[in-house]
């Protein structure tokens, strides 16, 4: 007795749901700043247009990136420029400890498209 199996192409389709955010590929790979306790953090894209500074002590209405990253105790001052994100950390935590998880949070915030600076 004879089998024969056959194979029907099947295409599976993703529905779009518009509610669900647009996920962009992010890489970010970090280098030592000028300062001590300061790290970049380099993207593959731009980030922002206009350069800015703040230290954890200035408002941060219409940076949003640099209000949620101050809410990780150890920054103590965030900058951006074109395509990169410089932390300044502060106390004892060491940057070996601490940049895996800032690189991660950065990547994430950034997947999701969220604005840096408004």
């Amino acid at each position: 007795m004879e089998t024969t199996v056959v194979f029907y192409p099947v295409t599976f389709k993703k529905e779009i749901n518009p509610m669900e955010k647009k996920r962009i590929p992010i890489t970010i790979y970090t280098e030592m700043g000028l300062g001590p306790g300061t790290l970049n953090f380099v993207c593959n894209k731009y980030v922002v247009e206009k350069p800015f500074l703040l230290n954890y002590t200035e408002d941060t209405t219409g940076y949003p990136l640099a209000r949620e990253l101050f809410k990780f105790e150890y920054v103590k001052r965030v900058s951006a420029e074109k395509n990169v994100i410089s932390i300044t950390k502060g106390g004892s935590a060491e940057w070996y400890e601490i940049s895996g998880e800032l690189r991660e949070f950065i990547r994430n915030y950034l997947m999701q498209d969220k604005p840096v600076r408004k």
